[in-house]
């Protein structure tokens, strides 16, 4: 039995990445559904003076600072978000809810259940935003260490304009 790994967010490209993703391996196959939020990185406000020193803190550390929320909390709100998106698929998925980067979150989470292949759904971003965020899809490809499926946002765009092309 294949065990499918769906990655997913709240875009409608993901909704139509589990579609096809329940369309192409079926009923029979076992779905794993996995969202990643991505850690807080918490503010910290810095007093402003003109010539002054300031300290250096390193990225994402939280000096004196509560996000207010723990990891269960964040993990049960990704969770919750991988249900919705497959309940709304049509998939029946076992959801894991994870937070961090949400390239190493994915492929540790297909490690740690061996499955046999990640459905991810892409959005053409640009190439400017592609150039600050980068890719998910992309990177899943290049390190994940197993099948990656990618569905292209422009399928699902002609799906929710009932077939029709954009000029």
């Amino acid at each position: 039995m294949t065990l499918v790994l769906l990655a997913v967010d709240e875009t409608p490209a993901s909704a139509h990445a589990a579609r096809i993703a329940r369309d192409l391996f079926g009923d029979d196959a076992r779905y794993l559904a996995v969202s990643v939020t991505e850690q807080a990185v918490p503010w910290f406000p810095m007093p402003m003076s003109w010539g002054g020193v300031y300290p250096y803190w390193p990225p994402n550390t939280a000096i004196g600072v509560d996000t207010g929320e723990g990891a269960e909390e964040v993990e049960q709100r990704a969770r919750a978000v991988a249900g919705e998106v497959a309940a709304d698929a049509g998939v029946s998925a076992t959801t894991v809810g994870a937070f961090g980067d949400p390239v190493d979150a994915i492929a540790r989470t297909a490690e740690e259940h061996a499955v046999d292949v990640i459905v991810v759904g892409s959005n053409d971003k640009g190439w400017w935003r592609r150039l600050l965020e980068g890719s998910v899809s992309t990177d899943l490809v290049r390190h994940a260490g197993r099948p990656v499926l990618v569905v292209h946002a422009d399928e699902a765009d002609e799906d929710a304009d009932g077939g029709a092309t954009r000029d």
